[in-house]
C-alpha cells in the first residue's frame, strides 16, 4: 500500500513539475507590458527564396529577438552558401549608429566544400524604440557582393510604422511591393 501511495504522490509531483516547467516556458517566450499591452516577439527570416539578383550566390537566415527599450536583444545571422573555395568577407553594422548599441564588425570565413554556413551571434541595445536594422555586406572575390539589412525591434512600435506596405502579386505572379504615398501638387 505505501508503494501505491509513493507513485501516487511521485506522479501528483511529476505532473505539477511538468506544469510549472510549461508555464515558466511560455512566460519567457512573451513579454506583456501592462500599460500597452505589447507582446514582444522574435522575429525570423531568411533570403533563400528571394528573387535573384545578380552578386553573389549566398543566403542569409536570422532571428532577432524583439525587446524593451535598453534590453539586451540577442540577434543569430546565418549565412550559407554553395562556394567552395575563396574567403567570404562580413562587414556588420548599424544603419543607423545612433538607433543601436552595437560596434561595427569585419570578419572573414573560409570556404571548402565542407565548411559552408556561418553562424554569427550579436548582442546590442538601444534606446531610442523603432525599427532598427542590421547591415549585412558580404563579398567573395571574384564572385560579387551582397547586402541584406536585418530588422531589430526595440521597444514599442507603431502599428502605422509596422504595416506601412503590403506585397500584392501581379497578373504574371510577380511580387510588388505597395506602400501607401502622400504628395502635394502645386
Amino acid at each position: 500500500m505505501k508503494t501505491k501511495t509513493l507513485k501516487i504522490k511521485t506522479l501528483k509531483t511529476l505532473l505539477i513539475a511538468t506544469l510549472l516547467s510549461n508555464v515558466t516556458a511560455m512566460a519567457m517566450t512573451a513579454k506583456v507590458d501592462d500599460k500597452d499591452k505589447v507582446v514582444y516577439e522574435v522575429v525570423k527570416g531568411e533570403s533563400k527564396g528571394a528573387q535573384k539578383k545578380f552578386g553573389l550566390a549566398a543566403d542569409v537566415s536570422y532571428k532577432s529577438e524583439h525587446v524593451d527599450v535598453g534590453v539586451t536583444s540577442n540577434v543569430n545571422i546565418t549565412i550559407s552558401t554553395k562556394l567552395s573555395k575563396g574567403t567570404l568577407k562580413v562587414n556588420l553594422r548599424p544603419l543607423d549608429k545612433e538607433g543601436l548599441d552595437v560596434e561595427e564588425k569585419d570578419l572573414e570565413f573560409s570556404l571548402t566544400k565542407e565548411t559552408n554556413s556561418f553562424p554569427i551571434e550579436l548582442q546590442l541595445t538601444s534606446q531610442k524604440s523603432g525599427i532598427h536594422y542590421i547591415n549585412v555586406t558580404m563579398s567573395v572575390k571574384g564572385e560579387g557582393s551582397k547586402v541584406v539589412a536585418i530588422p531589430v525591434k526595440i521597444g514599442t512600435i507603431s502599428q502605422k510604422l509596422n504595416n506601412n506596405s503590403s506585397v500584392e502579386k501581379t497578373k504574371e505572379g510577380v511580387a510588388v511591393s505597395v506602400s501607401s504615398a502622400q504628395e502635394e501638387i502645386k
